[in-house]
């Protein structure tokens, strides 16, 4: 079997394992009876958790030889760690469990994207072919992870996905690696260099905004429709029809849309991420609000495949790394403080919350307005990564 193959392999048994935790993990929280402020703490130490993952990372990381031996150790250990969930219902130890699995998270993907690139490369193919098998079994997994937890409960489907982690490393070490070639070469711009192009600092603006009210939005209604009876089983048929929607759009707008409506398709997905808070601000059936959530997947999958083409179009290419890194430092930070205050607000009126977070992608909206083209040239394969660090499985 090919690299290629083997990567493609490694990205299904990954992401089956990544949906039956990860997609049910906020409802697990509430099922704990955590106060609002533990069950704050617990979502906005994830984001943060990431952004030191990311830090960490950039210093740890060199040829690909030395990434894949990280990769099958934060697999392992974020495997370990998903299973003791399932075993401890106190706040301290599911607090430490989640800033462990989260910085492993994140320190994984980037590391898998990374290698799953290199692979593609020298495979002469398309590394949108391999990522694809993971897309397909985070459907999967959503759809029947409410199922499993409402037959097995969630101790036992936590196992589940650790074994489905542990799968997945079976294929990373078979995985030929060359210990001197494809270094990372160290990015000497910086950062406060990006802040002097007004119309990256928009953008800035619009993807803290918009994007951030998204995120926030997935776990408040979580929550939201948890306290209106909803089970994992039909939550998690909500969330892989999300899932579902996303990678048709995705595939749609990448395949029919030009590079000179990306910027429309931006500001219609801004306008589904207001209207889905808008509607869900506005007290009505879980049926309804079942149909109204799938407008996140039409938002995020037509985002994701014009965001980086367009992004690639205002900021140098020297830029554009560090450019990226701060996009997602930010919007991190959006996370981590609305997630830790969004449970709170949320007990007071879930209506007030939605609104409030319908409020920041109008102010989103109005930010990506004032951004202008400056670099035509959009062709940014070496940023693939950063495109599916975006997703929101993707946190």
């Amino acid at each position: 079997m090919k690299d290629y193959s083997k990567l493609q392999f490694l990205h299904f048994f990954r992401y089956l394992g990544d949906a039956l935790f990860y997609a049910f993990l906020t409802i697990y929280f509430k099922s704990l009876n955590f106060s609002d402020l533990e069950l704050g703490t617990l979502l906005a130490v994830i984001p943060l958790t990431a952004i030191i993952g990311s830090l960490v990372l950039s210093k740890l990381s060199g040829n690909q030889h030395r990434n894949i031996i990280m990769l099958k150790v934060v697999n392992v250990v974020e495997a370990i760690f998903m299973i003791f969930f399932g075993f401890f219902t106190s706040f301290v130890p599911i607090l430490i469990f989640d800033i462990i699995v989260a910085f492993c998270n994140k320190a994984y993907y980037s590391l898998l994207e990374s290698i799953a690139i290199d692979v593609s490369k020298s495979a002469n193919k398309n590394y949108s072919n391999i990522r694809i098998f993971g897309s397909i079994a985070y459907l999967i997994s959503s759809f029947f992870g409410g199922y499993l937890i409402e037959f097995f409960n969630y101790k036992y489907v936590f196992i589940i996905a650790s074994c489905l982690y542990l799968i997945s490393n079976l294929f990373i070490l078979f995985i030929k690696s060359d210990k001197k070639d494809n270094v990372i070469e160290k990015d000497s711009v910086k950062i406060v260099d990006i802040f002097k192009n007004k119309s990256f600092c928009f953008y800035l603006l619009f993807y803290i905004f918009a994007l951030g009210a998204s995120n926030v939005s997935d776990n408040i209604f979580a929550l939201y429709v948890s306290d209106l009876g909803m089970n994992q089983a039909n939550y998690g048929m909500v969330f892989s029809m999300e899932v579902l929607f996303e990678i048709i759009c995705m595939f749609i707008v990448s395949k029919v849309i030009k590079k000179d409506k990306y910027k429309l398709v931006l500001i219609c997905s801004a306008i589904l991420i207001c209207l889905r808070n808008v509607l869900f601000a506005i007290p009505m059936p879980l049926i309804a609000l079942d149909i109204i959530a799938s407008l996140r997947g039409i938002a995020w999958g037509s985002m994701l495949a014009v965001h980086l083409n367009y992004f690639s179009s205002i900021v140098k290419k020297e830029y554009l790394t560090k450019s990226i890194f701060a996009l997602n430092i930010f919007l991190q930070i959006f996370n981590a403080l609305f997630n830790q205050f969004g449970p709170k607000i949320s007990s007071y009126s879930y209506s007030l919350m939605f609104s409030l977070l319908a409020l920041f992608s109008i102010i989103g909206l109005i930010m990506l307005i004032f951004v202008k083209q400056s670099n035509l040239d959009t062709n940014c394969d070496k940023l693939i990564t950063e495109q599916n660090n975006l997703e929101d499985k993707l946190c």
